[in-house]
């Protein structure tokens, strides 16, 4: 699977105690090589740092949100590809990654940049004409 900045995924996340796991959604940041840099996407909104506004077009089932959280897994793991990005609910900027994402709040997310040697190996889909 050739997962890029801005895609949300399935893959599989363990229960804290380890004993099973259960497929969850999340956003795809950065990669490196392998390995993904994802944000977590929940729908326990009283958690959420971010509320999605377009949930819906971002291929989720339920009001949803993401968590200020960073997690690295390798790409092998991710079970689906839910909607390549961009979409109208998180399109990416030239700079970063939620850069004018709708949320309920009304205010426009932080900006979020690669920096180093990592930006260049973090392609983004290009922007629908």
């Amino acid at each position: 699977m050739n997962c890029l900045r801005n895609d949300v995924v399935l893959l599989p996340i363990p229960f804290t105690d380890l004993t099973s796991r259960k497929v969850r959604p999340a956003v795809v940041i950065g990669r490196n090589g392998v390995d993904l840099f994802l944000v977590p996407i929940t729908t326990v909104l009283s958690n959420v740092d971010f509320p999605i506004k377009e949930w819906h077009a971002a291929g989720l089932n339920a009001p949803s949100g993401v968590k200020a959280q960073l997690a690295t897994v390798e790409e092998r793991l991710v079970v689906k590809i839910v909607v390549p990005s961009p979409q109208p609910a998180c399109r990416p900027s030239t700079s970063g990654f939620v850069t004018g994402c709708n949320f309920d709040s009304g205010e426009r997310a932080p900006e979020v940049q690669m920096r180093g040697a990592n930006a260049e190996r973090c392609p983004q889909r290009p922007l629908p004409r």
